[in-house]
């Protein structure tokens, strides 16, 4: 009879770290508590390598957001000191804390220089002289402990930690039970084990932050460690995840919680394009940054010339603003096709760079989208007037131009989706294709299109974010309507095969067509409505100030009113004083020279 290669494999309990056969797991967790008898491994067994892997990867995430600082680190559980000497050498300083004598003492021969206490983390920290800690290794199976231990357990190991710390928690897995009934007895044994939930509604509860989860994979039925499955081999192979490690974090604060996710890929991901506008880009990111929903990413997409480095690094982000730069103007579709291709999230929205969110826009649509029935989903959006010039620009008026229920025959008609609206699963595009880089204008009504012809919308009827609408054409809103005109025509014959049969269809799309060539031709008229509200607000402006003049006999009040009388704003005046008086400044010194 062949020998049973599952018996060939050595596998480590995080408490006592002796290494075990598959034979041992089926023991009582009772037993590998408290009998160290079982002989040591001088060497690392595959799964102690694997579960080395995992934690050094987060730790080497962890040194990057201190500064690469050394870290000052404490392993709870560490049995025979292994891992907390592989963590003093490469990542800084590490204790060592063993219940067990005999274990400690083990490890107190092998590494002379460590510093190996024997005791549990609530004894430790009533010490006298006691040191937060930067990160928490707990290398002690949270699984092998009485269900009515585990929340002193996670509080222990969380006062163990300076705040802003971290702790990496290692144990095995509970969701590998039903497979383990097919290769041993230990299911029997795991009546107590918290399921992956459990153990993160437990961390949120002890006010830590779980930023991402590592598996340890064996071959099933050779139990071969595999530590870095590729996708194919989660595809091909039989893998069996049997232990996970977890990295968490403790804010100093609630507003310090939004650190972002280590592995796990975020729930949504922000496409931004730009294009030349730092200063409207630092808003729009900044609408972002403060959403209450804050599991995403963003993708910023420079299609311009300008830098925008320094206005990326002046935001709070914690790494999760990624950026592209273009070698050249490639346009909208191109930028947003960019970001997509870049995105991890399971959801897609979007936000132009003169545009910004609400505060709950993210959490709304998420929501929504997530109680079933639907993969794209949409929120009605105000409409914002300015006026100004660069830089400095008042909104004067607000409105709410569409919020319609989705009909998708009007749809073929003209676009009643703004894009800062809409929110789909990333999974659509794989059937639907990305933006159609060859419009120049109206790509995303191009793909809205696409989308409802495979996929029913969801109306939210709640103005969840703002967009820019000036009559200078330097919104992406409102500039390029002999464009506009054309690529709708385009879009009419692209999607021809399926309008055609719908009575009444080609009649409406020709009435759209005369309606954007009257517009062309003497003005939309929401320019003239914005042209009107700008004189109107001009007016209204000079009357205040004015007022403000004959109250306190400001010069400077009266320079503004006549400033405005003309059109010109007053920080402008200021600076062609100021050219005006170097200007002069400089006549006079050749002058000067000659007298003298």
């Amino acid at each position: 009879m062949s020998k049973d290669p599952r018996k060939s494999l050595m596998f480590t309990d995080r408490h006592s770290e002796r290494s075990i056969s598959i034979d041992h797991l089926e023991d009582s967790r009772e037993e590998f508590s408290t009998d160290p008898s079982v002989r040591l491994t001088l060497h690392s067994t595959p799964e102690e390598s694997a579960r080395w892997t995992k934690i050094a990867g987060f730790l080497e995430v962890i040194r990057r957001r201190l500064h690469n600082a050394p870290l000052r680190m404490i392993e709870v559980g560490s049995g025979r000191g292994w891992l907390t000497n592989l963590l003093s050498m490469y990542y800084g300083a590490c204790d060592g804390l063993e219940p067990i004598l005999e274990l400690v003492q083990e490890a107190r021969t092998r590494f002379p220089s460590l510093r190996m206490t024997r005791g549990t983390p609530t004894t430790f920290f009533s010490e006298e002289g006691f040191q937060p800690y930067d990160v928490v290794i707990s290398s002690q199976d949270i699984q092998s402990m009485p269900t009515a231990e585990h929340a002193a357990f996670i509080r222990s190991l969380r006062n163990l930690l300076k705040p802003g710390g971290y702790i990496l928690l290692t144990g095995r897995r509970s969701g590998s039970v039903d497979q383990w009934k097919h290769i041993s007895s230990l299911a029997q044994q795991t009546a107590g084990w918290l399921t992956e939930q459990q153990l993160r509604t437990l961390l949120e509860t002890e006010g830590l932050q779980c930023l991402g989860q590592e598996y340890i994979y064996v071959e099933q039925p050779s139990m071969r460690v595999v530590p870095a499955p590729t996708p194919d081999d989660l595809q091909t192979l039989n893998l069996l995840p049997v232990n996970q490690v977890w990295i968490c974090h403790w804010a100093e604060t609630r507003e310090n919680s939004s650190t972002p996710r280590f592995n796990r890929p975020p729930l949504v991901s922000v496409i931004v394009p730009t294009y030349n506008r730092p200063y409207r880009l630092r808003e729009a990111l900044q609408s972002i940054l403060t959403q209450s929903l804050q599991d995403f990413e963003i993708i910023v997409v420079n299609d311009g010339e300008t830098d925008i480095t320094s206005v990326i690094e002046a935001l709070p982000h914690n790494g999760r603003i990624t950026t592209v730069k273009h070698d050249r103007n490639r346009g909208l579709a191109a930028s947003r096709n960019t970001g997509l291709r870049l995105a991890q999230g399971t959801y897609i929205a979007y936000l132009d760079d003169d545009d910004r969110y609400y505060p709950d826009h993210l959490a709304v649509l998420v929501n929504a989208l997530q109680k079933g029935g639907f993969q794209v989903a949409y929120s009605d959006a105000m409409r914002a007037f300015e006026i100004g010039a660069g830089k400095h620009r008042d909104v004067v008026q607000r409105d709410l131009p569409y919020s319609c229920d989705f009909d998708a025959e009007r749809l073929f008609v003209s676009n009643y989706l703004p894009v800062l609206c809409m929110m789909h699963e990333r999974a659509c595009l794989e059937k639907v294709g990305l933006f159609d880089e060859t419009l120049y204008a109206h790509e995303d009504w191009d793909l809205w299109i696409r989308l409802a012809l495979h996929y029913p919308f969801l109306h939210v009827k709640q103005a969840t974010a703002e967009f820019s609408w000036r009559t200078d054409g330097s919104s992406m809103t409102s500039s390029a309507r002999g464009t506009f005109l054309r690529t709708t025509e385009i879009i009419y014959r692209k999607y021809r095969p399926y309008t055609e049969s719908v009575h009444g269809m080609l009649d409406a799309q020709q009435r759209e067509l005369d309606h954007r060539r009257q517009a062309l031709e003497g003005g939309t008229a929401d320019e003239q409505t914005g042209e009107r509200m700008y004189q109107r607000q001009r007016r209204f402006r000079t009357l205040h100030i004015f007022k403000e003049f004959l109250s306190n006999k400001s010069p400077r009040m009266l320079l503004m009113g006549m400033c405005s009388l003309v059109g010109m704003s007053y920080w402008r005046f200021c600076r062609l004083a100021r050219l005006m008086v170097k200007w002069k400044q400089a006549l006079h010194v050749p002058q000067k020279n000659q007298a003298r």
